[in-house]
């Protein structure tokens, strides 16, 4: 039985958001107002009024997000001008994406997390936030554990610039997935190490690696299975150089038809 003309009439409405609760443009312009005249009290009068009323306008939450990133920035030496611009910013984002900054920055600028520069541990939370339209917590959760992993595990004592660069180029491409792809890549990275038929130096292994998680979630498992069957007596027979080539090539066919551009 169809929907009939005022079913879809009703479809249609949702889907122009004819039923959406107006934004609270008049309580974040008060809320973010009072913030600022208690907080910053010396900021000129106009330069309040600019931000309250960019602030307005970021709807549910908004001025509850501006509150946080500006309190934490500002707390962690980042000029009041670039606090003010950055909460702004997050204001009209979600709180996940709100939220994944600011635990992110934490762990990765406290002392007994990681220890980051200023610098780098902004710029780190910034990329693994402020484009992430899903999957934010998964996103941060996997840098962080491959951070650890390439700070711990034996044979991989990289140092923490490298193992930052190594984990924010791993988890990009993985960007707005809700599954996790650390599990694939320490998989794949020991596979390629210690597998005889490869034993690849850590380099070649990273450099592979990068190129087989292209699949996303999944991959190592597809690059495995491939890579062992290529090379069997009762399969193709290629030499483990050919066989990696190929292997690779089928790893990245894992994201979902939908996925591929």
């Amino acid at each position: 039985m169809g929907l009939g003309f005022l079913g879809l009439l009703f479809v249609q409405l949702i889907s122009f958001g004819a039923f959406s609760a107006p934004c609270p443009s008049g309580s974040n312009f008060q809320e973010t107002y009072t913030f600022l005249d208690r907080e910053e009290a010396d900021l000129p009068i106009p330069i309040k009024l600019k931000y309250a009323e960019e602030v307005s306008s970021g709807c549910e939450g908004s001025a509850k997000r501006f509150k946080k990133i500006f309190t934490l920035l500002n707390n962690s030496g980042v000029s009041i001008d670039q606090s003010l611009k950055k909460a702004s910013d997050f204001s009209h984002l979600s709180d996940e994406q709100t939220r994944n900054f600011i635990e992110t920055f934490q762990k990765i600028f406290l002392k007994k997390y990681f220890d980051f520069d200023f610098k780098t541990a902004y710029s780190i939370s910034l990329e693994l936030s402020q484009n992430i339209k899903e999957g934010a917590n998964v996103l941060r959760e996997d840098f962080l554990k491959l951070v650890n992993f390439c700070l711990d595990e034996k044979g991989m004592t990289l140092p923490l610039k490298t193992c930052a660069d190594i984990s924010l180029r791993t988890v990009k491409l993985n960007v707005n997935s809700k599954n996790s792809i650390f599990d694939d890549w320490k998989e794949c990275y020991t596979f390629l190490r210690k597998d005889s038929r490869l034993g690849l130096d850590q380099q070649e292994a990273l450099k592979t690696l990068e190129q087989i998680l292209k699949g996303g979630t999944g991959s190592c498992s597809n690059f495995k299975k491939t890579f062992d069957f290529a090379t069997k007596e009762k399969g193709p027979r290629l030499d483990p150089a050919a066989a990696l080539k190929i292997a690779q090539a089928v790893a990245q066919e894992t994201k979902a038809p939908e996925s591929h551009e």
